[in-house]
């Protein structure tokens, strides 16, 4: 606004007649009557002078608090991408991120309610120039005096109260753009630190009871109970897969657990182990595998012929790959007394053990390993 209109307010013109106007005939004729038309109101204030430029600097007002409305909503713009950038980071670690989204969003509808605001006014500002009523103010543009209008309230007034409206409304829209910066630096700083922790494998993972569960409707609802799969654990210090117990809370193996393996183990099912088609234990034996594999073994007694011919004690079906023969007695003192025993003669059903000369007689033990 011009400086006049800057320092003072606004004031009505005041006087005794205010309706009263002077008609001085300039010329006149049967058909016409031309006259000067000036107050006569007698007047004891002056009222302000609305100029173009009063107003034009009204429309200028109007036109910077539209241009920061504008600023407010590329301002919030920027809010709202840091957290969609937040979030994507959230939906890899928390939630923190969507609701921080919320409010960035929020943000950004409240500087969009800000610009609508803004026009709000500038169209009431329109509205009042277009509908200036008489209230003894004299407009004139480029020093020429207009029509007399009113104004439906005290103009001064009307234009302040707009005037502070807008300014608060930006001051408004800059302290929840200031305050929403303020939280999603936060919120991301915090979630930094939890991503680094969950990096360097430093967080803990537990629920409200002090558990942990993992899995489609897992639950965990006593103090360091695990829980994996499908199932509930309530036994404190303890760890389950679904509904199999598996370490109490003195670390010691469930003995369901270890009664199932110990079967395993007798059936030839542990692991990756091979299963048992048929077998004989005792001096002379054999183990058969459901693959074909069998192994065969024997003990050759001290009176036995060392070079006649040994029978397995289930032949093999296809073939014997090898045998191996070493020395079996429980005294300390013959523990040299073979002369390098050998099998020769190898066939599916048997073989032939050849001992050297210079030993002396001793049980022998075999086994062949074959098909």
């Amino acid at each position: 606004m011009n400086e006049n209109n800057k320092t003072n307010n606004f004031v009505n013109r005041v006087s005794k007649h205010p309706n009263r106007r002077k008609l001085t005939i300039v010329s006149q004729s049967p058909n016409e009557i031309i006259v000067d038309v000036e107050r006569a109101d007698s007047a004891t204030v002056e009222g302000s002078t609305i100029t173009a430029d009063t107003l034009n600097d009204f429309q200028t007002e109007i036109n910077t608090s539209n241009s920061n409305a504008s600023s407010a909503l590329s301002t919030a713009n920027s809010a709202n991408t840091i957290a969609q950038t937040a979030s994507t980071t959230a939906n890899s670690a928390n939630q923190t991120a969507n609701s921080a989204d919320t409010k960035a969003t929020t943000a950004l509808s409240n500087s969009t309610n800000a610009i609508s605001t803004a026009n709000e006014a500038k169209e009431k500002a329109l509205e009042v120039e277009s509908k200036l009523a008489d209230r003894g103010t004299t407009i004139k543009i480029n020093g020429v005096s207009q029509i007399e209008v009113n104004f439906t309230s005290d103009p001064q007034t009307q234009i302040t109260n707009e005037a502070t409206a807008r300014v608060n409304t930006d001051n408004n829209l800059q302290s929840q753009i200031t305050n929403e910066s303020t939280t999603r630096q936060n919120t991301d700083s915090s979630l930094q630190t939890q991503i680094t922790n969950i990096q360097n494998n430093i967080t803990k993972i537990t629920n409200s009871n002090g558990g942990f569960a993992a899995g489609s409707n897992a639950n965990s609802n006593a103090t360091n109970a695990i829980q994996l799969g499908s199932g509930t654990n309530s036994k404190a210090n303890t760890f389950q897969v679904f509904n199999f117990p598996l370490l109490d809370s003195n670390g010691s193996i469930n003995s369901a657990r270890l009664e199932s393996f110990k079967n395993s183990i007798l059936t030839g099912n542990v692991g990756c182990a091979e299963t048992v088609e048929g077998s004989s234990f005792g001096d002379k034996g054999y183990i058969k595998y459901k693959s074909g594999l069998k192994l065969c073994w024997g003990v050759v007694g001290q009176n036995d012929n060392y070079n006649l011919d040994q029978t397995f004690y289930e032949a093999f079906s296809t073939k014997c790959y090898g045998i191996v023969i070493t020395a079996c007695t429980t005294d300390s003192t013959r523990y040299n007394h073979y002369a390098n025993p050998n099998a020769s003669e190898i066939k599916t059903t048997g073989f032939k053990i050849r001992v050297g000369s210079g030993g002396d007689k001793e049980r022998l033990f075999y086994l062949a390993i074959g098909k």
